[in-house]
């Protein structure tokens, strides 16, 4: 009766000054988590433990390691745990995880050093996302998972981090934890013209896996797995990408590949300089219509590779390529594009549980 009048079931209270983001997980077999951060520089963890009612919600934790206002928060549920990631208006981000991905007694805890981006590329969004190398023609269990996290910045980029080869082994020592970055940058993709304000992700099965009679031709493909990631900006415009990941995991593919696409980046395009100039045109719709040759051109080229370790284990080397590639340019906003989701699957067929829907 509430939720049809519309009105507040319940305030969550802590933060000190403006809440400026949220992000929530459920967690299997304990209930939901939001993840909050705000002015006063904390991410606060609120929990409602499984089958309570709406008003059961309590603060658990109070996370500290901001510098300055938190601007933005995702979080993500992994085989590793629970991780939370933030950033402020300093440019820091900084990641939290808790060990165990479903035990809720454990603290979260900060990983790694921080990355501390200039003024002249402060993060506005954030995403994570988990990239396998799970067979899913066959349905085998994957052996590792690797997590990536998507940065959307102010200087009309989308950055890159993986976890490090050190992080992300099971026997990382403490002191390796608090001296290595949880993630590093591994690159950036430019084509958007204005800050980049909503990035969301999911997986898709590959083609092949659809049809039994093209499987028999395409099964010693090297293409496995794919995420889509679609992106909203200032330039009223949105762009899905495709993460491809090669089933054969070696850095001499990754090599390769960066040597025939190196065209697909294009360095001036990168520099993230004139964003005033393109802010002051952002009310024609014109330009926000306007299709670039860059978009057109190229379009089968990767605009990134880069190596992506699955390691969940020291004793093992599961490394995957990952090659991003621009899917499709959505265009049709006449304004800045705040948020992006893909809208759940309502499917009950085996075959369409992946095909996406932008929203």
């Amino acid at each position: 009766e509430q939720r049809e009048k519309g009105t507040v079931i319940i305030t969550l209270r802590g933060h000190i000054g403006l809440v400026n983001a949220l992000s929530y997980l459920e967690i299997p077999n304990v209930g939901t988590e939001i993840y909050s951060c705000g002015e006063d520089t904390t991410v606060r963890v609120w929990r409602r433990a499984l089958n309570c009612d709406m008003e059961s919600w309590v603060l658990v934790e109070t996370l500290e390691g901001l510098i300055s206002p938190a601007t933005t928060i995702c979080s993500k549920f992994t085989k590793r745990g629970t991780i939370i990631c933030a950033s402020d208006s300093s440019g820091k981000v900084v990641t939290w995880q808790r060990a165990s991905a479903s035990d809720v007694n454990n603290s979260f805890s900060s990983k790694g050093t921080a990355i501390q981006f200039p003024s002249s590329q402060l993060p506005y969004s954030l995403h994570l996302m988990t990239i396998d190398d799970n067979d899913s023609k066959s349905k085998s269990v994957s052996v590792g998972e690797g997590v990536v996290l998507l940065i959307g910045s102010v200087d009309s980029r989308i950055h890159i981090a993986t976890t490090t080869s050190t992080i992300a082994t099971a026997t990382a020592t403490a002191a390796e934890q608090e001296s290595e970055p949880y993630f590093k940058v591994v690159g950036a993709l430019p084509g958007h013209e204005e800050w980049i304000t909503a990035i969301t992700s999911r997986k898709v099965t590959p083609t092949y896996n659809k049809s039994s009679s093209e499987s028999s031709e395409t099964e010693d493909s090297n293409d496995g797995p794919c995420i889509f990631v679609a992106t909203g900006s200032k330039d009223f415009k949105a762009r899905i990408w495709r993460f491809q990941i090669s089933r054969q995991k070696s850095s001499t593919i990754c090599a390769s590949l960066l040597s025939a696409n190196n065209s697909g980046v294009n360095d001036d395009e990168a520099d993230g300089e004139d964003l005033e100039d393109a802010s002051a045109d952002k009310n024609s719709n014109e330009q926000a219509n306007q299709v670039d040759d860059d978009d057109l051109v190229g379009a089968n080229e990767a605009r990134l590779v880069f190596d992506l370790n699955l390691n969940d284990n020291a004793n093992s080397n599961n490394t995957v390529c990952c090659a991003v590639y621009l899917e499709t340019l959505l265009i049709g906003h006449e304004d800045w594009i705040s948020s992006v989701q893909w809208l759940p699957n309502t499917s009950t067929g085996a075959e369409d549980d992946d095909v996406p829907y932008l929203l």
